[in-house]
């Protein structure tokens, strides 16, 4: 059984992910501009622990395993997806889990049935909710890493509305955020980016964003435009649909099935509305994937493709 992605290009796998994560690099230096020191530690650790897990895995199984640059992209989006008060233990706590427990244990690269980024979140998530909770004004502190040894001091603390920023700062991310989701524009710049390197499918994000802003404009229905689009644009649905939807390895290969796992995860997503940024972001990327041998079986029935 040949390994993914599945995707029919004349550009091969390791370009297919060196493109996303060229497509990466406006959230990366977003994420430095609003937290300095400690963004670049927190994506290069994870970035670190992702690779040399990989290499273990590969050493364990004695496979040979083909790498194919997937690696060093769900590294990035792990980092990203972490608030700029987390400690650097944690980071690697949940690189590893999701590098290890996610993608190795099944067979590495191509192998993995769950986004590992998306599953390494979550864990920290559930397992350290304490200390993923670090948030701070971007530009405040940006020398600062005292948190990456000790967390940040979050007894009591509370994220701000987001309405009670301006539209201007919602754009801009300059709001307290994950270090690398709060700039919707940086989000774009990435999906431009990939459009025009034609590497990966977007069936998958265009369901899930189609349900997802439906959704939320009847709910803010009421409160006005203005609302809405800051609660959109800071809600992280863009970065989770063009850089985590897009996964070729745990995306349905079939543009149908792969539409309709998008828009299940869309609705996923409105009945997470209120809950944790992690589990809003995280868990629809999750449902695609484990909906996506379902979707293909499905599709193959109607002589559809499959992934053998």
């Amino acid at each position: 059984m040949n390994k993914a992605p599945f995707i029919h290009t004349e550009k091969n796998t390791p370009y297919i992910f060196l493109t996303v994560l060229a497509s990466l690099l406006p959230c990366c230096v977003f994420s430095v501009f609003n937290y300095g020191l400690v963004s670049i530690v927190l994506i290069v650790t994870s970035v670190v622990v992702f690779a040399i897990t990989e290499r273990i895995g590969s050493g364990i199984r004695k496979d040979g395993s083909y790498y194919d640059m997937s690696i060093l992209s769900e590294g990035v989006i792990f980092a990203l997806l972490l608030p700029p008060g987390t400690p650097v233990l944690i980071c690697m706590a949940g690189a590893f889990f999701g590098a290890f427990i996610c993608k190795e244990v099944f067979g590495g690269s191509g192998s993995n049935p769950v986004n590992p980024a998306a599953c390494g979140r979550i864990f920290v998530e559930l397992v350290f909710p304490s200390y993923v909770r670090g948030f701070r004004d971007p530009g405040t502190d940006l020398l600062g890493f005292s948190s990456l040894w000790n967390g940040a001091n979050v007894e009591g603390y509370v994220l701000p509305d987001i309405q009670d920023y301006s539209f201007a700062e919602v754009l801009f991310g300059r709001y307290q955020s994950f270090i690398g989701t709060g700039c919707i524009l940086c989000a774009l710049a990435g999906l431009v980016f990939l459009c025009i390197k034609k590497t990966v499918r977007f069936y998958a994000p265009i369901g899930y964003l189609a349900v997802v802003i439906t959704g939320m404009f009847m709910l803010d229905i009421d409160e006005g435009i203005r609302v809405f689009a800051k609660d959109l644009m800071s809600s992280g649905v863009f970065f989770a649909a063009v850089f985590m939807l897009t996964e070729p390895s745990t995306v349905p290969l079939n543009s149908r099935g792969a539409l309709f796992s998008g828009v299940l995860a869309g609705m996923a997503a409105l009945l997470l509305t209120g809950g944790s940024g992690a589990f809003y972001i995280c868990v629809p990327v999750l449902i695609v994937n484990l909906t996506t041998y379902l979707f293909e079986y499905f599709a193959s029935l109607k002589g559809g493709g499959d992934r053998s």
